[in-house]
């Protein structure tokens, strides 16, 4: 079974990570990208840290498969069906429209513009973003004589 890059490194290939990923909060300009990594016991938030800006790196300098792609395009797609079910759920998409695109009629267009992604696109944006600049690190630990 294919796994997302993030996971797919920190958590099964170099056991850092109980879970990690990567999402983004797509609002107004500007928009919010973020990674987190659960650090498994024993090991540390630096490595995890490191190990998650290295694969962000990596997006700078090789595109993204188109299997990976496809895979994320799939997954958008299947969320944005799902994410409309309910009238609630469509009130909220209509209402992001509204007021981030002030144009109602833009409810589906961010459809076509995520189904129209290329691997490029993808490239461009990493170069473009996933910098010392834009970049906050937090590590969030336990309180002293907390669980580990």
């Amino acid at each position: 079974m294919a796994r997302a890059r993030i996971p797919r490194k920190l958590v099964y290939e170099k056991r850092l990570a109980l879970t990690a990923f990567g999402t983004g909060n797509i609002t107004e300009q500007p928009n919010l990208f973020y990674a987190v990594a659960i650090v498994q016991p024993g090991q540390s938030p630096d490595a995890a840290e490191k190990a998650l800006i290295e694969e962000f790196e990596k997006l700078k300098q090789e595109p993204v498969s188109d299997v990976e792609l496809e895979r994320a395009k799939n997954q958008f797609a299947r969320d944005y069906i799902v994410g409309r079910e309910s009238n609630q759920d469509k009130a909220l998409h209509l209402s992001h429209a509204a007021v981030i695109h002030n144009d109602i009629t833009t409810a589906d267009g961010e459809f076509d513009i995520f189904t129209k992604v290329t691997t490029a696109d993808v490239q461009r944006v990493a170069r473009t973003y996933f910098n010392d600049t834009n970049r906050v690190v937090l590590h969030i630990l336990p309180r002293r004589g907390g669980s580990r």
